[in-house]
């Protein structure tokens, strides 16, 4: 009992340090963004800095085609210091214009946190209230180090009971399975290389299992026995529906790829991995089914929950594979009953998708 519960202590501070190393990469991000953000912002004030000398310079060529059509007496003096009123002030408001959008664009990659990618800026002026309207078509933050990848996982194999004397030749193969359905995410706990990962998610799991010798567990009471039926049967069929959540430590191969806007990606498709940890989570529903025929009738019997199974369910386990294939093992280390009766829990193995 003590080992139990320092395992499931163990198990607990584990799934936690996933929820820490989370924050930590939303943190890394974060500091990220705010770089580059920083970064984009003395090159736009450079490139407004920039605007205003080479609309000086303009203005200073459109000044001296005015004086030489004044010298040629072209124009007058007073329409000549006219046309120069006006391209001064013209010039002027363009700096101005110009400094708004800049200005705005900042202020939006503040509040958005995210950068100008590719060019891919709308900006509209209202020539009225001077009042500045962006739209970024792309419109999403900038990750330098995408960490974190999203899949899912598909699962069958065989298990069967192991304890109370009971090994794999006491139950039958065809009706002893193994069913997972889950969703999984792999974390980088290296940003910078792609061979060590954190494995973690949720996952269905579905325990079939069936003795041979027409037995069975016994139906109600807090005395869970296994014992012989009483009559013949095509099935007994024993089923536990459980949600659990997995964390593995998963070492592996990766492509690093590098980006021209300085993005960072590491790629494990089709490439070998190997993973162990364990999980932890809760039994939903435990089932009973009997199919027999009596009288010349096929008759099925269902009975749900009837047991003193135990609620919380944890254990370890270890994959290894190549691309979306692997091979898996794993054992429950808590009892399935809560009576001392029957002592057992699940062992299985299997092929998994992710």
């Amino acid at each position: 009992m003590k080992t139990n519960k320092l395992i499931t202590i163990v198990l607990l501070l584990i799934l936690s340090s996933s929820s820490l190393l989370a924050q930590e990469n939303f943190n890394d991000e974060y500091v990220a963004i705010e770089t580059r953000i920083e970064a984009e912002i003395i090159k736009m004030r450079e490139q407004a800095k920039t605007n205003e000398e080479k609309q000086k310079e303009k203005l200073k060529v459109k000044i001296e085609e005015i004086n030489k059509q004044l010298d040629a007496k072209k124009i007058t003096l007073e329409e000549a210091d006219l046309q120069k009123k006006e391209a001064a002030e013209n010039t002027a408001q363009g700096i101005i214009a110009y400094n708004k959008l800049i200005e705005a664009k900042i202020d939006y990659m503040k509040a958005r946190k995210i950068v100008q990618e590719n060019g891919e800026w709308s900006v509209t002026l209202n020539p009225i209230d001077n009042e500045v309207t962006i739209f970024n078509g792309n419109n999403r933050k900038y990750k330098k180090h995408h960490r974190t990848e999203f899949s899912s996982i598909l699962a069958f194999g065989y298990n069967y009971w192991s304890g109370d004397n009971l090994t794999i030749d006491d139950f039958s193969y065809k009706n002893n399975n193994f069913f997972q359905f889950g969703i999984r995410l792999n974390t980088l706990l290296d940003k910078n290389n792609g061979l060590l990962r954190l494995n973690y998610g949720l996952d269905m799991i579905l325990h079939s299992t069936e003795l041979n010798g027409n037995r069975a567990v016994t139906i109600g009471g807090s005395n869970t026995q296994i014992a012989p039926i009483g009559f013949n049967v095509d099935k007994a069929q024993f089923t536990q529906l459980q949600l659990v959540a997995p964390l593995h430590i998963e070492i592996g191969g990766s492509k690093r790829k590098d980006y021209e806007d300085g993005r960072v990606r590491f790629d494990t498709y089709n490439e070998w991995k190997a993973g162990i940890g364990g999980f932890i989570g809760f039994n939903l529903r435990s089932t009973l089914n009997y199919k027999f025929e009596q009288d010349g009738r096929n008759i099925r019997q269902d009975t749900s929950n009837a047991f003193d199974t135990n609620t919380l369910v944890y254990g370890v386990d270890a994959y290894v594979g190549y691309g979306s294939l692997t091979l898996f093992g794993r054992m429950n280390l808590n009892n399935i009953f809560k009576s001392d009766s029957v002592d057992v829990q699940y062992v299985s193995f299997g092929i998994a998708l992710q």
